[in-house]
């Protein structure tokens, strides 16, 4: 009888099964796959199925319809108890009821339709950076231009998706074709390290780019040597819908005019550059080597750029001429010779914005003109911070810093760049703002949209604020139209970055009902204009304060920095308004810094406001200076300034006044301090007796109001509404005495 297999017999066997392993293993892994793509589609359906029960018990509450776009992870419609998985995306919701959803389940795109239900999407990619679908324009590959000579003629409208686009780009203008009428679109991401970047990162058809003499692949001709040839002189429009090139190598030592386009004369928009190495002989910029007369706008750049010789700039070598704006350079390494700066290196003419951080900016030359903005002329308005220079011997003539600041915020930034805080300002569909991690980032609104509210922002449906996400989207939607903004819950702004409701450059002209609740630990920093509104021309009423602290270094400060408008009903407790300015400034008060008109009623201000320095000048606990007029307020606290001192407002312009100050500190080395305010009369200020007056110089035109001893009601009644006689003005506000502290409380 046979016992075993024999050898043959055995490989045999092996041979089946490994040929049944790999039919099977396939087949096994369809399955789980499919499984798994089944499992994220049920998930889907009970996301969604948990949102409209969501919606529906708060109908159930009567609550106001929610129909609109949510973007996940935004807190607006919170669902908790689903174990659904990690789950991102954004839904539409519509009488009340989900329509649509692109959801992004275990890394599988789902889509959900109301008619169809769940399904795996095989069409859209919802897992990506953004949730929202990019509409690619319509036009040419580049690269198709170089295959078909008769494209270039014949198209207005040209795209650049892959690195073979970029370099046919090169090419094409290298031939003499600077794209003048036409408009070239970014519509994606390019990396030069990714082979995903890449048609076909080995092809060798468009020859030795890196100089070495030798065909290489395509992504080694432009990583390797002299790495990518610079796109010639260009007279187009390039748009780049916030997209990002990164990893970009020139190294063209023997060559001028070097970056990304050697030459620009046209209007070169919405790009990103990062992680770039740039090198030439002269007029290196990361963008563009020089800028004849050219228009740049909405550029970020972060990388590596240098010079042999002279001018050298993070977006611009040698700036001849033309229009920059909206422009971030960051995180950059940046030499030359001479004329060397963070935007431009060397500026001959034409407007320069922009802000320059977190760089290193180096010039080799003793006496070398060298500039954390710019070199040869200033530019027009430029921001600075964290910009070490460094040069041999002494610094030369011609060297621009622009403006400096310590501590970065979106208020800072939006002195110089288009912000989030107010949309899309200048209609250009691009706006910067911060990332999660705390990054200046540059978005097209093409690719990532500004969310907007429920409501439509009128007196009978005014926008939300529950969140501070809620404050955040509020302060992108201040513009030329007013609108309506009602504050339905406390915030907390513990940890949380905080945006301005308007700045100097986008004023709130709306009306804001703080509906008597209140902000608290809240850090506000800032140049010019700090506050939490910026700048008021509409109306701003019952709102409270706790734990504020607002920090700057220019003019007008306050929690509204500047008002042309109305103020009603704040109440403030511990609050720190300081400005440390460094040149001299003026306009800093607790409730308003500087004003022209309107109105400051019902306020119960107790924290400190202090100009630390020998620069600042027209300070009071209520308002710098103005001509809005303050009625039935109430301050307490430290009020410290140069000149122009004073418990209620600094500089007193003629208008009559009726406040009360108590238990203070007023404190100011140079000439007009008072304990009411300075300049004018006030005869309705009445001042405690228990408020200090700390002073070392004169004081001329200082006014100490009308004094009072005991801190009772019946003490200041015939200046602001008590208890004693009730709301006499029928504003809704009155003042009572709790534990020896005046105290604003709401008329029954």
């Amino acid at each position: 009888m046979k016992k075993g297999f024999t050898l043959i017999e055995l490989l045999a066997v092996i041979v089946i099964l490994a040929v049944i392993a790999l039919i099977a293993t396939p087949i096994i892994i369809n399955i789980i796959e499919d499984a798994q793509k089944n499992a994220a589609v049920r998930s889907a359906d009970g996301y969604v199925r948990a949102v409209n029960y969501k919606v529906a018990n708060l109908m159930l509450n009567n609550e106001e319809s929610v129909d609109g776009e949510y973007v996940i992870g935004e807190d607006e419609l919170p669902l908790t108890g689903n174990n659904l998985g990690e789950i991102t995306g954004q839904y539409t919701i519509s009488d009340n009821r989900v329509i649509w959803a692109g959801l992004c389940i275990n890394n599988y795109s789902i889509e959900y339709s109301a008619v169809k239900g769940s399904s795996f999407a095989t069409s859209m990619n919802y897992c990506g950076d953004s949730v929202f679908t990019f509409a690619e324009p319509v036009g040419e590959y580049v690269s198709a231009a170089c295959t078909d000579s008769t494209l270039y003629t014949n198209t207005t409208t040209f795209k650049i998706k892959t690195v073979e686009d970029l370099v046919c780009l090169s090419n094409l203008a290298a031939d003499g074709n600077n794209f003048s009428d036409k408009i070239i679109y970014l519509v994606s991401n390019i990396d030069f390290n990714s082979d995903d970047s890449y048609s076909n990162p080995n092809t060798t058809a468009y020859g030795d780019i890196n100089g070495d003499s030798t065909t290489s692949g395509l992504k080694t001709e432009v990583t390797t040597g002299k790495g990518f040839k610079p796109i010639g002189a260009f007279l187009g429009t390039f748009e780049g819908y916030a997209f990002t090139i990164s990893n970009l190598m020139i190294n063209r030592t023997s060559e001028s005019s070097i970056g990304l386009f050697s030459n620009n004369s046209g209007n070169i928009k919405g790009l990103k550059l990062k992680d770039i190495s740039v090198s030439g002989l002269g007029s290196v910029g990361g963008l563009v080597g020089t800028n004849t007369t050219g228009t740049i706008s909405n550029i970020l750049v972060e990388g590596n750029i240098s010079s042999i010789n002279n001018s050298a700039g993070g977006i611009v070598g040698y700036y001849t001429s033309g229009t920059m704006t909206n422009s971030v350079v960051k995180n950059a390494t940046i030499q030359g010779n001479s004329l060397v700066g963070g935007l431009v290196g060397c500026r001959s003419n034409g407007a320069i914005t922009g802000l320059v951080y977190d760089s290193t900016i180096t010039a080799t030359a003793n006496s070398a003109s060298i500039g954390k903005a710019t070199a040869y002329n200033a530019p027009t308005d430029a921001m600075t911070s964290n910009v070490q220079l460094v040069y041999p011997g002494n610094r030369g003539n011609y060297s621009y810093d622009g403006t400096p600041y310590t501590t970065g915020s979106i208020l800072i930034y939006d002195k110089v760049i288009d912000t989030l805080v107010g949309g899309d300002t200048d209609g250009d569909h691009y706006y910067f703002d911060l990332t999660s991690s705390g990054e200046l980032e540059l978005y097209s609104t093409d690719v990532t949209p500004i969310k907007t509210f429920k409501q439509s922002g009128t007196e009978d449906s005014p926008y939300i604020i529950k969140t501070v996400k809620d404050w955040k989207r509020a302060t992108a939607t201040i513009g030329s139209t007013p609108h309506y903004y009602s504050l339905e819950a406390d915030l907390d702004f513990t940890n949380a970055t905080f945006y301005p409701m308007g700045t100097g450059n986008n004023s709130f002209n709306g009306v804001f009902l703080g509906n008597h609740h209140t902000i608290s630990n809240l850090n506000v920093i800032g140049y010019d204009n700090v506050g939490v509104f910026g700048k008021n021309t509409g109306t701003i009423k019952d709102l409270n304060f706790n734990n504020l602290t607002i920090t700057g270094v220019g003019n007008n400060m306050g929690i509204v920095a500047y008002s042309e408008g109305t103020i009603n009903g704040i109440k403030v407790r511990s609050a720190n308004i300081t400005n440390n300015a460094t040149s001299y400034v003026s306009g800093l008060g607790g409730i308003v810094g500087t004003s022209s008109g309107g109105a400051i009623k019902n306020i119960d201000m107790q924290g400190n406001v202090l100009g630390n320095t020998s620069y600042v000048n027209r300070v009071g606990g209520i308002m710098g200076s103005g001509t809005s007029v303050i009625t039935d307020t109430v301050f307490k606290g430290t009020v410290t300034g140069n000149g122009s001192v004073g418990g209620i407002l600094g500089q007193n312009s003629g208008q009559t006044h009726k406040a009360v100050v108590y238990d203070s500190t007023i404190t100011a080395p140079g000439s007009m301090v008072g304990k009411a305010t300075t300049y004018n009369w006030a005869q309705y200020i009445y001042v405690s007796s228990s408020t200090i007056l700390d002073h070392t110089g004169s004081r001329d035109w200082s006014y100490d109001g009308t004094a009072f001893t005991d801190i009772t009601l019946a003490a200041v009644d015939s200046v602001i509404d008590t208890t004693i006689n009730g709301d006499t003005d029928e504003d809704g506000y009155y003042f009572t005495l709790e534990n020896g502290e005046y105290e604003l409380i709401i008329a029954e």
